[in-house]
């Protein structure tokens, strides 16, 4: 496909990255440091201009292009292209918001703003912290086959008592060992392959069966239930945070510091206990016992803040921080400042439009470490190279990377052994190393 991406800089040149091997990308950047510095790093052409002028499209290539992304840092930019290209082509057009009264509009009047598809960054990142915040080692979980199949992302602690296992030992009826991610490189040899610490361990499987499998490799120091939530911030992100865990019947803590912000968020979140004091305050964080809380999500305005509030949680003693965190080069602040988790805004947005772009082959697509891997879902047609075929022989056919992650059949989870027969109509979830995952889905 030809991809327009209008926007050189964080989430741009992300979802630029995760394209350039397999599609024909152009970067359209106003500002011309930036395009250079575009020009320096990414295998796609770049125009430097501005998209809502009608000849700079032209240059751009418009009229050829498949998709445009509007993945700028301004919604009103990033609508704007939408509405100019969708003027002039018949392109597919996708933009990045942060204003969720923008996305509600558009799912009230689909196509408002010239938009095919609407990504808002902070809903993507709120989700993505509330959905693994009962998981103590979990990085990431993704969901397929209408929520049947559960794929996670576990770092492996130390003192996890898995460490020294092989990684097959882990599998059961309903939960495949699909692969350990280390030091760059994916291993998927279930049994050769012993679990140590640092490793990224991805296993799928049903819910309950994840569930069990966090269980068995959480350390004990972190394996209490978890009740006690305390939010540090009350920024939007934060807010969708509080909704998500309404929603999953958790009763969280948040801590404000304007009075005007907390009365809004009162009636928006009905079991959410909203307390107005400075969140950065050691006394006051200790008179609210937050170091007994068993995660504290941390997301203020600004990172700086946010590094003192997750520092602040961590010496109170809370079993485990989560950090909303908007400039990637903060990384390793959060790290060295013990932040079990951080999760990024743009970068979730930038894998929401790959997975989206990439997805156009695939039922549903999921990026493993960008680079790394990616696990797509597919439905077994007829012509199907699966079709009557077993999962140890397309195992076999495939790229060595592949693994055949669950089989989802008449809505229900299917155990993808090695013997079983693929079947006309069945949903498949499989694991590839990136650098084979286009062949995989050529093939498939």
């Amino acid at each position: 496909m030809r991809i327009l991406i209008v926007g050189g800089g964080e989430v741009g040149t992300s979802v630029a990255s995760g394209l350039t091997d397999a599609h024909d990308v152009v970067v359209l950047e106003r500002a011309a440091e930036r395009a250079e510095a575009v020009r320096g790093t990414l295998d796609a052409l770049v125009v430097e201009g501005d998209a809502t002028d009608l000849d700079v499209l032209a240059d751009a290539g418009v009229g050829d292009a498949d998709v445009a992304i509007g993945a700028t840092d301004d919604d009103e930019t990033n609508l704007a292209v939408c509405a100019t290209v969708s003027e002039v082509s018949d392109t597919f057009t996708l933009a990045q918001v942060t204003n969720p009264n923008y996305v509600r509009t558009w799912r009230e009047h689909h196509g408002a703003f010239g938009a095919n598809y609407l990504v808002n960054s902070r809903l993507r990142a709120a989700h993505a912290i509330a959905r693994i915040v009962d998981l103590p080692m979990a990085h990431d979980l993704e969901t397929f086959s209408n929520g049947v199949v559960h794929l996670v992302e576990f770092e492996l602690d130390a003192e996890s008592p898995v460490v020294g296992e092989p990684m097959a030992g882990l599998g059961t009826d309903e939960l495949v060992p699909v692969a350990v991610l280390r030091e760059g490189d994916v291993h998927t040899d279930s049994e050769a392959t012993t679990l140590a610490a640092g490793d990224r361990f991805v296993v799928a499987g049903t819910h309950e069966a994840v569930m069990d499998c966090s269980a068995h490799l959480t350390p004990e120091a972190y394996a209490s239930s978890v009740d006690d939530i305390v939010l540090l911030g009350g920024s939007e992100t934060v807010r969708h945070v509080a909704t998500h865990l309404e929603a999953r019947g958790w009763a969280p803590r948040m801590v404000v510091e304007d009075e005007a912000r907390a009365h809004r968020l009162r009636d928006d979140l009905t079991d959410t206990t909203i307390l107005v004091h400075d969140a950065t305050d050691p006394e006051f964080l200790e008179r609210e016992h937050v170091g007994d809380a068993d995660v504290v999500v941390v997301g203020f305005a600004d990172d700086q803040r946010g590094l003192l509030g997750s520092m602040l949680a961590r010496q109170q003693g809370a079993d485990r921080t989560m950090t909303i965190v908007d400039a990637a080069e903060y990384d390793t602040l959060f790290e060295a400042a013990g932040v079990d988790v951080a999760v990024h805004p743009r970068a979730e947005a930038a894998e929401a439009i790959s997975r989206f772009t990439r997805g156009r082959h695939a039922e549903n697509v999921a990026i493993v470490e960008r680079g790394v891997a990616e696990v797509f879902e597919i439905a077994v047609e007829e012509g199907s190279l699966l079709l009557e075929h077993t999962v140890k022989e397309a195992e076999e056919t495939l790229p060595e990377s592949l693994v055949v992650c669950a089989i989802t059949r008449d809505g229900d989870y299917h155990d993808p052994r090695p013997s079983v027969e693929f079947q006309e109509g069945d949903r498949v979830v499989a694991f590839a190393s990136a650098d084979v995952s286009d062949d995989v889905l050529g093939q498939l």
